[in-house]
């Protein structure tokens, strides 16, 4: 997260983040599907324990 500057707070790097798709290759799959009118990035990531 921090290559990304993204701040973690309340929480630990404790995922894997191998359980997560990457959503471009997601959303180039569903081009029949969704129109994308927009993108967010996130720059800080609240976890609760």
């Amino acid at each position: 997260m921090a290559d990304n500057e993204v701040t973690l707070i309340g929480g630990g790097i404790d995922e894997a983040p191998m359980a997560y798709k990457d959503i471009n290759k997601v959303m180039a799959l569903q081009t029949e599907l969704v129109e994308v009118l927009g993108t967010f990035t996130p720059k800080i990531v609240r976890m609760d324990r």
